[in-house]
């Protein structure tokens, strides 16, 4: 056992492992060699299409975290569902986030994430006011 709990978790942990390894190692849902939510979603679609199951009916935390944030109205400020454009990508936020921003304020959010992105950098911290 790796210490990821897999064999707690899964009907078929060698198949999740094997499916995390492709999805880390593939540049959708981010970059490549960086972990991301979006990859956990596009995980758990994959291991369930390809026949993996789970051993436990109630999900945990983590699960339930990951379904509350798919369920989101995810999109970019200009209401895209593509946050990346070739070699930049624009903040994606929920859409009930956009709404509470100011004209201003989503300038900043779309601003720093632009510029950190031209840079490599996956993760950027919000401006406050988002």
């Amino acid at each position: 056992m790796s210490g990821d709990h897999y064999e707690d978790k899964y009907t078929d942990p060698d198949l999740r492992r094997q499916i995390k390894e492709e999805l880390l190692n593939s540049d959708k849902g981010g970059e490549s060699g960086q972990w991301s939510a979006r990859k956990s979603q596009m995980l758990v679609r994959e291991y369930e299409k390809r026949g993996g199951g789970y051993k436990q009916s109630e999900k945990d935390e983590a699960a339930k975290s990951l379904e509350e944030w798919t369920e989101a109205d995810w999109q970019t400020e200009d209401s895209s569902e593509r946050a990346r454009e070739g070699d930049v990508t624009k903040r994606y936020l929920p859409k009930a986030v956009w709404d509470k921003l100011s004209d201003a304020e989503k300038a900043e959010a779309e601003r720093t994430k632009e510029e950190a992105s031209k840079h490599g950098d996956q993760y950027v911290e919000l401006p406050p006011a988002a």
